[in-house]
């Protein structure tokens, strides 16, 4: 093993093997340039392609808070069910409010205790492992 490493460090003296405590050469990069042809023009604020994404920008930005609204109206149904013990009802509300928004995590959880209530703990461990 010594052999092996003597040989290893004559061979980094002259330059032959890359050495990582030795460093990098860094001087190299400032020869770097970019590649002109792969780089795109940016897209300037006043042209149409800047406006239509702009335009489907807010148009999706709209929807999102629209679905968060009807996610949250059903959720709210299903907590007044929840606390009139009608779990089958607030399952129903929870999953329907997960369809209009599925990244809704907090009914994810209420649909989670609605089945530990119902003794379904396949189903809650399913909806809390989505959440996390």
């Amino acid at each position: 093993a010594k052999a092996r490493y003597l040989q290893h460090t004559a061979q980094v003296k002259q330059g032959k093997v890359f050495n990582n405590a030795g460093g990098t050469d860094y001087q190299a990069w400032d020869f770097w340039e970019p590649d002109t042809d792969s780089d795109e023009e940016p897209i300037l604020p006043n042209t149409p392609e800047f406006k239509a994404m702009e335009k489907d920008m807010l148009e999706r930005s709209a929807k999102r808070e629209q679905d968060m609204r009807t996610s949250n109206a059903f959720k709210m149904n299903g907590n007044k069910l929840f606390k009139k013990r009608d779990y089958k009802g607030a399952i129903a509300e929870y999953t329907k409010a997960l369809e209009a928004r599925k990244d809704h995590k907090a009914v994810y959880t209420n649909r989670a205790l609605v089945y530990l209530k119902m003794k379904k703990y396949t189903k809650a461990i399913k909806d809390c492992t989505t959440v996390l």
